[in-house]
């Protein structure tokens, strides 16, 4: 569930957060983010939902970016991804830090902060956030919202490599591969970039699943091998 929660919120387009919190007032009364938040009791997940599923908590996608304030954020970043402990010398706790200075920007602030801090550490912010010391759901939740906001093919491709490396998650695989192939061009491009990255095609991949109906969804989506 709390998967499920953060593929469905984190990186989802501002319009879209904004009319689901609409029909979910005018139907169900009460906010969307409140809703969401109670479905996990993961504390950072739940920071994370209350941002994501609140339109009014990120940056509008035509607030220009101010170069000042990402660079402090940069700084603030490499400082708190090299750390081992949860809170920093000030007391300032360290995950809800880092995903207020991700997910409260919009897409091409997340593109900007990525890119500055590759510019000053040479490295890639997604990976950086991936290798650190946070906790799991914090990890998620940050490379997941920095790959959406950079490459959705990239984050896609990523995301079906999780789960496929792990033993008995064929139904969460089919999930997210009912959700990719909604999208017929994003789909098409996610089976070519995983041929260009693995070396194979993904039915390929999928082929090697132990059999059952989830492998059998899987391949019938999919489509003929190439």
């Amino acid at each position: 569930m709390d998967e499920d929660l953060m593929l469905m919120f984190v990186g989802r387009h501002h319009q879209d957060v904004i009319e689901l919190d609409a029909f979910w007032r005018s139907h169900h009364g009460g906010s969307l983010s409140s809703t969401v938040r109670s479905l996990t009791t993961n504390k950072n997940l739940q920071h994370a939902l209350l941002i994501c599923a609140n339109p009014n908590q990120q940056d509008a996608p035509e607030k220009p970016h101010d170069p000042a304030l990402i660079h402090r954020d940069v700084n603030r970043l490499e400082g708190m991804l090299r750390m081992t402990f949860t809170s920093t010398p000030s007391g300032e706790s360290v995950s809800p830090a880092v995903l207020d200075m991700i997910l409260r920007r919009n897409p091409k602030g997340i593109q900007q902060l990525a890119l500055y801090f590759e510019t000053a550490t040479g490295n890639k912010l997604d990976e950086t956030i991936r290798k650190s010391s946070l906790d799991d759901m914090t990890k998620k939740i940050a490379v997941h919202a920095v790959r959406t906001a950079w490459d959705l093919t990239y984050r896609d491709i990523m995301s079906l490599k999780d789960v496929i490396s792990k033993s008995g998650r064929e139904e969460d695989l089919a999930i997210r591969v009912v959700r990719a192939h909604w999208y017929p061009v994003h789909w098409e491009q996610i089976q070519a970039s995983w041929m260009g990255i693995n070396q194979q095609t993904f039915k390929d991949k999928v082929m090697k699943l132990p059999k059952g109906l989830f492998r059998d969804l899987i391949m019938a989506i999919t489509g003929p091998s190439t």
